[in-house]
């Protein structure tokens, strides 16, 4: 458990830690929320590190009223224990840009167009806020923008500063940030020009206003683009920070199908802070500007693609129909043929059996014949030996000319003469 001015916290996991502080996952059971306990070790740290706690506390309760800044729920300092109840978010740009590189450091895949232009109008909205409480970040970075749900939200303003009322810019006598997203105004001292050491040269002189900011959301816009920073191929850290504050480094802009994104980084990432735009004129830059245009485009072309699509389906639906009823009659019109080259296959076979059978019968008939001459024999010899004793008297040659058919007519008479 984490306990914030009595109040119990439980804790789950550990999101991350940084130098004297850790971050942890915690249930709010009152108010039945997910938040973050970011809790800081004040053991041993300085009075300047104590301001810096103190002064992004009293940041984020100025900025309480925008949906652009992460929520400060409640937060104690209790002995050397500084702790602060925060809005959990889902994630970071940090993590997003992680996402889409290998393990050593390349480019696996890209970001989508209307992402990049969904983090960059977030991102402009968030400093937009702070700037109108005249408030500079000094340390914008992708792990510093937070994503809650589809927004997105600032947090750590650890080295924030803020403007006085008639100012527009401040003086710092130390160097901040994160040497990738840096400015290079932030890297010089005015009176003596570029620095390398935070102390070189003796104090320092540093100053800054809202442009700054605008640098490093150029640096960060740029990541987003290339999956890279401006001056990633400088390993060693001081030849960076000396190439960062050098007006004469050029900065290589690969081609980009977005001619209004290549504008804005150009503009972003231009060495003289005044030539840099304001964050209203990056709101109201064509690059964000045509975006709500081209998505209604987008729309509309979607919405003319699936009318088209249902067309194209509804033509698909009709001509298989018609290819249905084309192919049931074709196949009804295959099957009489079928039918009838069946009927004319049988019709050899038909005659054929005939054939066969008459075969069968010849083959039959002599046995028949034999029978019936036979049964014939049979009846006829009483009646042959009746007649050969009436004709008895009569010679051989006389009995060779009478025929069968008059013996069986003769037999067939009475002794009256008389058809029997």
């Amino acid at each position: 458990m984490i306990t914030v001015k009595g109040k119990e916290y439980f804790k789950l996991l550990l999101l991350g830690r940084g130098g004297s502080s850790k971050v942890y996952e915690a249930i709010d059971f009152e108010e039945r929320r997910v938040v973050a306990v970011k809790v800081v070790d004040l053991e041993g740290v300085d009075d300047a590190t104590r301001a810096l706690y103190k002064n992004e506390i009293a940041i984020l309760q100025r900025l309480q009223w925008s949906t652009r800044v992460i929520k400060l729920y409640d937060y104690e300092e209790r002995g050397n224990q500084l702790s602060l109840v925060l809005e959990k978010g889902n994630g970071d740009l940090a993590s997003v840009l992680s996402s889409v590189r290998g393990k050593n450091g390349s480019t696996t895949t890209t970001i989508t167009p209307f992402t990049i232009q969904h983090y960059w109008h977030g991102m402009l909205q968030a400093v937009q806020a702070i700037h109108k409480e005249g408030i500079i970040h000094s340390d914008l970075k992708p792990a510093n923008f937070l994503l809650v749900k589809d927004a997105v939200k600032l947090i750590d303003f650890g080295i924030a500063s803020s403007i006085q009322q008639d100012m527009t810019s401040v003086v710092k006598d130390s160097q901040g940030g994160t040497f990738s997203y840096m400015s290079p105004e932030s890297l010089r001292d005015i009176h003596s020009g570029p620095i390398v050491n935070s102390r070189s040269g003796g104090n320092l002189t540093i100053k800054i206003g809202v442009k700054s900011d605008v640098w490093s959301l150029g640096c960060i816009l740029y990541n987003l683009v290339y999956g890279y920073t401006p001056f990633h191929h400088i390993k060693n850290p001081l030849e960076k920070l000396k190439a960062i504050s050098l007006e004469s480094t050029r900065i290589s802009f690969p081609e980009i199908e977005d001619k209004h994104l290549m504008d804005v980084l150009k503009r972003c990432l231009r060495f003289n802070p005044r030539e840099r735009p304001t964050i209203e004129e990056l709101l109201d830059h064509p690059y964000l500007t045509q975006r709500e245009h081209g998505h209604l485009e987008h729309e509309q072309g979607q919405q003319e693609s699936s009318k088209r699509q249902q067309q194209q389906l509804k033509g698909q639906k009709e001509q298989y129909e018609q290819g249905r009823k084309e192919d049931s009659k074709g196949q009804q019109e295959n099957l009489k043929v079928v039918q009838e080259h069946l009927k004319r296959q049988q019709e050899p076979i038909k005659e054929q059996k005939e054939h066969m059978k008459v075969q069968q019968k010849s083959q039959q008939a002599p046995e028949v014949q034999e029978k019936e001459r036979s049964q014939v024999k049979s009846n006829i010899e009483p009646s042959l030996k009746l007649v050969m004793d009436q004709f008895a008297h009569l010679s051989p040659d006389s009995l060779k000319k009478i025929s069968l058919h008059d013996l069986l007519v003769m037999q067939k008479v009475n002794a009256d003469g008389k058809p029997v």
